[in-house]
């Protein structure tokens, strides 16, 4: 599997020394500040899907 785009940010925060920032969508408020987080790991597995086979 190769980490593209916005999973490799979250993978790759601390090495390039950026924060990981997390917010939660509202519905007419905007967004609301969720708080400061780290990405500690992460594992990949593998799963099966009806409509979309391989990913």
């Amino acid at each position: 599997m190769v980490f593209e785009r916005g999973n490799r940010a979250i993978q790759d925060h601390l090495a390039d020394g950026k924060d990981l920032v997390v917010f939660q969508t509202r519905d007419r408020e905007g967004v609301r500040f969720i708080g400061w987080f780290e990405c500690a790991g992460y594992s990949i597995e593998a799963c099966i899907l009806r409509f979309k086979p391989g990913r």
